[in-house]
């Protein structure tokens, strides 16, 4: 599997080449973000509370398809069905640029980010 390798601040120059990677799930690395397809062990990092309980749910029904990670914390991940799931929890700056770069890249509006509450029963998007 190839592997997409940005490094410096490239990924703020490029964002059409990191909406692609996350379109067409390829394996990327710049610095300490990364994504990737997911595999038989996905590690919940630092995340906590619901965003924590629905990633370790979907990765135990096996719906989890494509993880980014920042540092070793997901940041975003992409289910079976093709649904995004972006945690609005901050942690570092480093992280929050990662977000936002991923935001953009998605084309999410900053106001707006799908959550993890866009994902319980009874929220379908029209």
């Amino acid at each position: 599997m190839e592997i997409i390798r940005q490094y410096g601040r490239h990924w703020s120059r490029d964002r059409d080449r990191l909406a692609t990677c996350l379109a067409d799930g390829l394996a990327f690395r710049s610095g300490a973000m990364h994504g990737a397809r997911a595999s038989h062990y996905n590690s919940a990092g630092r995340l906590d509370g619901l965003a924590r309980s629905a990633y370790l749910a979907a990765d135990y029904r096996g719906e989890l398809a494509y993880i980014i990670y920042s540092y070793a914390t997901p940041i975003a991940w992409r289910t079976s069905d093709g649904s995004w799931f972006l945690p609005t929890d901050s942690y570092s700056v480093t992280t929050s640029r990662h977000q936002t770069l991923i935001r953009v890249a998605l084309g999410f509006e900053e106001t707006r980010v799908p959550t993890l509450a866009d994902a319980r029963p009874g929220n379908e998007k029209a």
